[in-house]
């Protein structure tokens, strides 16, 4: 199974160790929160794994599982060397205590991997890492492994991290009994967010006065809980991914992402070292900039391995902001990039406060395509697939100013034909919370059968518990990646005349029990067939007979358990076109900044879109192009409009509807 998860907040990606005997090239954790064993790497290996260390593990409720279970390491052996044994050691102390000595889990003989290469395994060994933990308080896992060799004349044993410098994570037990319980309600908003400033000048001061901001200052000594500087693939020292600014005077960019971490309350109530105060959660993110932005805005973020991937930009406007007006250059090598339509938003409340992504669209395209001040939000750079990958500079990210609502009375024109259908992975977590994951099977008449810029993969999750879903698919010379949106050209199946989807689930810190379910299928016409296989079970599901699937894990799964299998005989922008004409609700009603009515009709034809007030004056008006078939969706900007009712007329040469739209502010 591989999964591309993006975030690393702390993690080293380093070299393997090497030796002129042997050596170790991979080792994994093995823990288990209730669910089954878990694997974390101690680095990024590259197989989309969620490496430990990246975030705490818990709170944990009292009576929990979390257990030490063991780990997983693979050797290599040449000139002659054999590795003889391999031992995992480990160490839990309280935050704030001296760290004491490491006890150890013995890691017997697993498996020849071919060649010269080995694997060492335990995975039940069951050490109960929160009876070595204080209830309420916060601790530390410190890990390094060792393998012995039969060599004289090397390094004996080999090592992957040391007693001096060990892997690390923490994990804390809450002391809260469950739901309901006032501690609980007390952190009910805490979390990440991923945010970005609105205008010039604001600083990491700026920030801690609005909620806790710690670990930046020279002596404090707490784990930062705000990641402003992205070091890309290139960093130096080998520091990949986001870390913590140098000071509380550091300038932050507008339209460059940030991650900030929202306790429910102080850690440490004694601790002064601190910046900020913790308010009552949740809290709104407010703050003057010193100056706000009324132009494009270009931001470049650094050099990775290569530009194409994920990149945490925002909203750099102190108004709405039109995703449609992010775009990127391409770079000085010569290679074309683009960005995915597929936007991610995290939410912080979302699976019961365990977090979750909401998607988001930059056409607006069957999802959100307009986010807020403040708002950060994944992008992911796509480079043209018969480009040569860069390896050169970072990627520009351009804000156009004209996408921020500054005023008024725009209207959106015509969208291209697309359709699309959303299915839900739900699951319940080991202390009850449900979790949700959706993932989008994507038809647009100017998509492509290989990876383009309507395909978006999988940001994977930073929060725990979760579940997660993926669309299984080629991206470049990556065979089986994990995509939210999978989209494929209208009316272009294969020979048996249906679009198959690989459909795979993944779960932490949850049960075994997971449902599919798709609550509208609004978004696809009606002739359609869609079809639901489990391959475990050989059970088809009729997605327009049921709406939803349960299902058990089960031993050796397939990477991708489900397939979708979509009728094509339907699948046309030409198909399920109304005698005359459709014309939807207005969503959202009422609306504050824009709201969105969809049009459908039969035959091409100009179209004209008007805004009376209750008076019957006309406040707005403007023209669009309806093309046969395809569902057009005109977004009505009134974000310059007063509070009130308001009639929205849509007519053409073959119709004409009216809707009732409130405006509130």
């Amino acid at each position: 199974m591989r999964v591309r998860f993006f975030l690393a907040l702390t993690a080293l990606l380093l070299a393997a160790p090497s030796y002129a005997g042997g050596g170790i090239f991979e080792s994994r954790v093995i823990v288990n929160e209730g669910g089954g064993n878990s694997f974390f790497p101690v680095n990024d290996y590259g197989f989309g794994e969620l490496v430990f260390g990246v975030q705490s593990f818990g709170p944990f409720a009292p009576g929990a599982t979390f257990l030490l279970n063991g780990a997983e390491i693979k050797t290599f052996k040449d000139n002659g060397t054999d590795i003889t044994g391999a031992t995992l050691f480990y160490r839990v102390y309280n935050a704030g205590d001296t760290p004491g000595s490491f006890s150890q889990i013995n890691l017997p003989f697993d498996t020849n991997l071919g060649g010269n290469d080995q694997q060492w395994a335990e995975s039940s060994a069951g050490i109960d890492l929160l009876a070595l933990c204080g209830l309420g308080t916060a601790c530390t896992l410190d890990v390094y492994f060792e393998a012995s060799t039969n060599a004289v004349d090397a390094d004996n044993p080999v090592a992957d991290g040391s007693s001096g410098s060990p892997y690390s994570d923490t994990f804390s037990e809450s002391g809260c009994a469950g739901t309901g319980d006032p501690c609980e309600e007390s952190t009910s908003a805490e979390g990440w967010r991923m945010l970005s400033v609105p205008g010039t000048g604001l600083t990491v001061n700026d920030l801690a006065a609005i909620n806790l901001v710690r670990g930046i200052a020279t002596d404090d000594t707490d784990p930062p809980n705000l990641y402003t500087v992205y070091g890309g693939d290139q960093a130096p020292g080998g520091n990949d991914g986001y870390n913590a600014p140098a000071g509380a005077t550091t300038t932050l960019t507008p339209g460059a992402g940030f991650f900030w971490y929202f306790f429910g309350e102080a850690p440490d109530p004694l601790d002064e070292q601190v910046l900020g105060l913790v308010q009552a959660l949740p809290v709104a993110v407010t703050g003057s900039p010193t100056s706000v932005l009324i132009a494009d805005q270009t931001v470049q973020f650094p050099q990775r391995t290569t530009n194409d991937g994920f990149y945490l930009a925002g909203n750099p406007f102190d108004s709405d902001f039109d995703l449609g007006g992010v775009s990127v250059a391409s770079d000085p090598s010569g290679t074309a990039l683009a960005v995915s339509d597929a936007v991610q938003v995290w939410d912080p409340s979302a699976n019961s406060g365990a977090g979750g992504y909401t998607p988001y669209s930059l056409s607006g395209m069957g999802n959100p395509g307009v986010v807020t001040p403040w708002q950060g939000f994944w992008i992911e750079v796509v480079e043209d697939a018969t480009s040569t990958p860069s390896t050169t500079v970072g990627v520009d990210v351009t804000y156009e100013f004209a996408s921020a609502n500054a005023s008024g009375g725009t209207f959106v024109g015509r969208q291209a034909a697309y359709h699309d259908l959303k299915l839900k992975l739900r699951g319940t977590a080991t202390d009850g919370r449900a979790l949700t994951n959706e993932v989008s099977l994507f038809f647009h008449e100017e998509a492509s059968e290989g990876w383009d810029r309507f395909d978006g993969s999988s940001p994977g999750s930073f929060g725990a518990p979760f579940v997660l879903a993926g669309l299984l698919g080629d991206r470049g010379d990556e065979a089986d990646a994990w995509q939210y949106q999978d989209a494929r050209p209208l009316g272009d199946a294969d020979e048996r005349g249906v679009h198959t989807f690989d459909l795979a689930y993944a779960g932490f810190g949850v049960g075994t029990s997971y449902e599919w379910a798709w609550p509208s299928l609004d978004g696809v016409p009606e002739g359609w067939s869609l079809v639901l296989r489990d391959r475990m079970t050989g059970t088809e599901v009729n997605l327009r007979e049921q709406g939803s699937y349960a299902f058990e894990t089960m031993a050796s799964e397939p990477a991708a358990r489900f397939e979708v299998v979509v009728g094509a005989s339907a699948v046309s922008s030409e198909e399920a076109v109304p005698a005359v004409f459709a014309v939807g609700e207005l969503y959202p009603n009422p609306a504050a900044t824009a709201a969105t009515l969809a049009v459908q009709v039969a035959e091409s034809q100009e179209a004209s879109v008007t805004v009376y007030d209750v008076l019957g004056r006309q406040v707005l008006s403007g023209a669009v192009t309806l093309r046969a078939g395809s569902q057009e969706r005109l977004d009505v900007d009134v974000s310059g409009l007063p509070a009130g009712t308001y009639v929205v007329r849509v007519s053409g040469a073959s119709f004409a509807e009216t809707r009732r739209l409130t405006v509130v502010r």
